[in-house]
């Protein structure tokens, strides 16, 4: 209920861009006191600003979204998208896992390999993967980003070129037909560093990002070996991807 809310409150704002509470909780039928701890939610989340008597949505252009809320978006599209991302994986591998809350749903599947090396700058990651004995788990040091479980910085990119892996697995803000984009400078440069020190790079992607432009360009459909969504997308890039020599997936 909560999440169906949460998601409704988003769909308005989107629309109307700024809107009172007497007219929010009208359009959701909750009462004052539940629209402000949800309007509280999303404004830690950094999705809104709430104003005096109502509410008003934050542009998503260049603004990266708390983790603490995105790892509530889409659970099931991540998970059916991890499930074909598990056949790239093999016995042996050294592995690049990036921050997103996409590829965190990526981690309870390498319990079932053995001997890999995994490299990343989450946090989270790292814990989760704390728990399998066949994984050797390294962590890039540098600079926690706020509200996040995310390392970044100078150091972080640093730290990346003692490796060489065979696949990095990364996620994304938004894509078009230009290429792939992400809303914080830092975390596109680290996974700049993931895709040149990968021999293979999957990009994890969920069809809400597709025809998503943001601020900061991560890299171009050249530079990734397969895109993984849970929807086929429209004709335009499958055409793309396919001029591009991406793999497609769905």
């Amino acid at each position: 209920m909560l999440e169906e809310r949460l998601e409704k409150i988003m769909a308005i704002l989107k629309k109307q861009k700024y809107m009172t509470n007497t007219e929010l909780c009208q359009r959701l039928f909750c009462s004052q006191s539940t629209l402000r701890r949800d309007l509280i939610k999303l404004e830690k989340a950094g999705l809104v600003i709430r104003t005096y008597g109502g509410a008003t949505i934050v542009t998503p252009t260049n603004h990266e979204f708390s983790y603490f809320f995105r790892e509530t978006e889409r659970p099931h599209e991540k998970a059916y998208i991890c499930d074909l991302a598990r056949n790239f994986i093999t016995h042996g591998q050294g592995i690049f896992l990036d921050s997103s809350s996409t590829v965190n749903k990526l981690c309870p599947y390498l319990d079932h390999y053995t001997n890999l090396i995994v490299v990343t700058n989450c946090l989270k990651n790292a814990l989760n993967l704390s728990r399998a004995e066949q994984t050797q788990v390294f962590i890039a040091g540098g600079h926690l980003k706020k509200n996040s479980t995310s390392i970044i910085g100078e150091m972080a990119g640093a730290f990346l070129e003692h490796f060489k892996v065979d696949i990095a697995f990364i996620s994304c803000r938004g894509i078009d037909l230009n290429g792939i984009y992400e809303a914080d400078l830092d975390q596109a440069l680290f996974k700049q560093h993931m895709i040149e020190n990968a021999k293979k790079t999957i990009l994890l992607c969920d069809n809400s990002k597709f025809n998503s432009e943001h601020f900061f360009k991560l890299t171009t459909f050249d530079k990734i070996d397969a895109l993984i969504t849970n929807k086929k997308p429209q004709a335009t890039y499958q055409e793309k991807l396919a001029a591009s020599g991406c793999e497609l997936i769905y």
